[in-house]
This record gives C-alpha cells, structure tokens and sequence, in this order.
C-alpha cells in the first residue's frame, strides 16, 4: 500500500500485512487460480503465481478458507480449514492478499469462537441449525453492538504505539484498555471521541509523518506475527489456583507457566477446567484442542453461568 502523503486519511482497518491489516474483499489480480488436487485437508492449486506463504485464499465454489503452506513455482499448497468433501479439480481458488489474521477488540471475552475465529452462536444462527455449513463466515467481533468509550488519552498530546487511548467496561471486572496500534509511529492526537460506539466506528485521529491515521476500537493481527512489547516482567506474585494439591507442591506466579503431563484419561482436562474455575485470574482463554465431546460440552455449558 502506498504511503499517504501529509495531510490525507489513512484508515488502519486498509493497513498492509505488516501492519496487520484487514483481509481483501476482492481478489487481486494474478491471484487467481484452480484446484489441481486434492488429498483430505491439503488442496494444490495450480497457477497461484504471486501468492505468498500463510496467505488466506477462498477454495472451490463455496470459498472455503484456507492457508497457503508451501509454494512451488506456480502451485501453492493450501491448508483447508473446513470440510473439502465434494471439492472437484479446476474449482477457482482465489487468494485475498493478507495473512490469516484475528480481529482484536471489545467483545471478544465471553465469547465462544472456532479455530479460525468464528463465533460459534453467529454460525449458528446463520447455518440455521447445529451443523456447521461450509463456506459460512461472519464477524468476529459484533459489528452493531454499541461499547461505552471514556477517552483517557489528551487531545493534542503526543502518542505511540502501545498508548492508553481510553477504556471500556466490557464485563462487570473487565476494564478493556483500547490501545495505539502497534504499526502506528509517534504523532500528534488530533481528535478522540467520549461516548458509544461500534468497533467499526472512527474513535481517535492521529496525525502522523506518514499523514493522519484514523483509529477504532478493533484492529487486525495476523496470528503467526508475536505481538510486540516494551518489557517483559519477572513473575513475582503466586497465582493461587484453589486446588491445595497444586498450591502447596506445584505453585505457579502470575505470568508463568505450567504443565499437566499424563496420559488419557489421567485427568488433565478436570484440572483445566478446575483451574480455569477458581484461580485467582479474571480472564480465562481456554483452548480446547482433541478433547472428548463430553469436556467440550462441559465448557459451553458451565463457563457462560460462572463468567
């Protein structure tokens, strides 16, 4: 994307892969090619010149979303993250110009999401049932809802990447802190907002040497890209975890780790969900990753009660 000059908009949701930018909604052009085979979740596709690696591409009729792996010449070998049953060679398969990315921003706490950041009750609603149908995409975070926005930040003062601009009360104990984007350089706060808004809408204007950046409350980032950070911090307070077992011979700090090794059936997955219950934390991102039907049912139905 071309630099804006001093003095014209550039909008952050528009910003470049190494900025963390949006998926394209149209296909650039070269990047259209067609399935030349197909092997369970792996699809090649062939004339995909000019495509680049982890790059999130549409495949087949229905567009299912995948991720280019490795490249060949002009083939490019593609991870499907849905159900490639029926695909047929010399589908289209169209790359969107952007990384697989996630949208960061109110709302996404006590939300239940897919592996790709599908909210689960939105597919829901829209496959009209509990089967998920393919080729279903919807917004990660809620594009109508309306967030509390209390600027903290002063108009005409000098911000950088990682600046408080204001909070939002998105849970009863959660103050969500919206931030300068990362890829935004030193500028001048021109303008921000008190009052409520969407995630979609124009929160603060920062005016830049590149020229003046609108921000929102969601920006993108691509998942395989580490988020940046000025210092890391020692571990130093225990984390008290509610289970005896665990805080008298394995105690852990806030902002360490920790592991539960053991085979199946040994109990990792109750003392997650333990864990996840009663430690001292006020956000839990529980992951579930080849657990039993029965765990993952557990989690959708007591976690929305205790949250």
């Amino acid at each position: 994307m071309a630099k804006a000059s001093k003095g014209k908009k550039r909008e952050v949701e528009g910003a470049s892969h190494s900025e963390g930018g949006a998926e394209a909604v149209e296909a650039e052009e070269g990047k259209r090619g067609r399935i030349w085979k197909i092997a369970g979740p792996l699809v090649v596709a062939e004339g995909m010149r000019g495509c680049e690696m982890y790059e999130v591409v549409r495949v087949g009729e229905e567009g299912l979303m995948g991720e280019t792996i490795r490249l060949e010449g002009d083939f490019a070998y593609i991870q499907v993250y849905e159900d490639t049953t029926g695909l047929k060679p010399a589908e289209p398969v169209v790359g969107t110009g952007a990384p697989l990315s996630v949208e960061l921003g109110p709302g996404i706490l006590k939300n239940f999401y897919d592996g790709i950041q599908r909210p689960l009750e939105a597919i829901k609603e829209k496959a009209g049932g509990d089967f998920i149908t393919r080729g279903i995409y919807v917004d990660a975070l809620d594009p109508e809802r309306l967030w509390e926005f209390k600027p903290t930040a002063e108009e005409g003062k000098t911000v950088v990447a990682g600046d408080i601009l204001g909070e939002v009360p998105e849970t009863k104990v959660i103050m969500h802190r919206i931030l300068v984007p990362p890829w935004v350089e030193e500028g001048r706060l021109l303008e921000i907002r008190e009052g409520k808004f969407t995630v979609n809408d124009v929160i603060a204007r920062v005016e830049t040497e590149r020229g003046e950046i609108e921000l929102r409350m969601k920006h993108r980032w691509p998942v395989r890209k580490g988020r940046p950070y000025k210092e890391k911090l020692d571990p130093e307070v225990p984390l008290l975890t509610g289970q005896r077992i665990c805080d008298t011979f394995f105690p852990m700090a806030k902002g360490g780790t920790g592991a539960i090794p053991g085979g199946f059936g040994t109990g990792k997955t109750v003392m997650q969900h333990q864990l996840a219950k009663w430690s001292d934390a006020k956000v839990i991102v529980y992951i579930g990753c080849g657990e039993r039907g029965n765990e993952m049912t557990e989690v959708l139905e007591d976690f929305p009660r205790i949250s």
